[in-house]
């Protein structure tokens, strides 16, 4: 099985890599890849399957929700694990996210009004 040590981060709006990815990963060798297009990302994952995908919520919406489920539903992709970070916390949208197959969902730990 060919494998790529890389992180692949898809962002629609071109959003930085957040910062505890960066410094997650700093020291390892793994370069961090940004993409805006969900396509690229498939293809990237299809040619060598990276470490990590991380999906920025914030901006990728449904179109995010949809990337999540194609590659956790393909049994050769499936095994890439999957994060999702978002800056708000909705239970809902959390939700959507497990459902459609990712990993792990990276929020803040109260929704806003809760505190």
């Amino acid at each position: 099985m060919r494998s790529r040590q890389a992180i692949l981060f898809f962002s629609p709006a071109g959003r930085s890599v957040p910062e505890f990815v960066t410094a997650w990963v700093n020291g390892k060798g793994l370069p961090v890849i940004a993409l805006p297009q969900a396509a690229g990302v498939e293809e990237r994952v299809l040619r060598a399957l990276p470490t990590l995908v991380v999906i920025d919520a914030d901006s990728a919406g449904d179109e995010g929700i949809q990337l999540c489920a194609r590659l956790k539903g393909d049994a050769y992709t499936a095994i890439v694990p999957l994060a999702v970070v978002t800056n708000r916390h909705a239970t809902d949208a959390v939700r959507k996210w497990f459902a459609a197959g990712a990993d792990e969902v990276i929020t803040p730990l109260f929704e806003p009004g809760a505190m």
